[in-house]
């Protein structure tokens, strides 16, 4: 597996392009991550990572060559068995997942 940058992933986003932007801040290269990453059998053509503060999806850009881009998803986005393993595995911990979840309810109110 190969990772390749999405343009509408990355600061300042594209025209007509836009996507969750990556974070700027990463201890970990988005390859390492890649690397690491989990597959489900409930989401056959995505991959799953962390950086034990944020979860990452990464899409098959180009399958016959192996490539992947990725982008950041709250957790609340990941399958449950993929939450688990890194649990299990101590990629994360309930604290990271209970502060994403407040997080994203004041966001959703934010919005209303």
């Amino acid at each position: 597996m190969r990772y390749v940058p999405n343009d509408k992933h990355k600061h300042p986003w594209q025209p007509g392009r836009k996507g969750t932007l990556c974070p700027a801040d990463l201890a970990v290269t988005a390859q390492q991550l890649l690397d690491e990453s989990l597959d489900s059998p409930k989401w056959p053509q995505r991959r799953w990572a962390t950086d034990g503060r944020r979860a990452f999806c990464a899409l098959p850009t180009r399958a016959e060559t192996d490539e992947w881009h990725g982008y950041p998803v709250p957790f609340d986005q990941v399958p449950s068995d993929v939450l688990r393993r890194w649990e299990q595995e101590g990629r994360i911990s309930r604290r990271v997942l209970r502060r994403d979840r407040l997080d994203q309810r004041s966001r959703q109110r934010g919005r209303q």
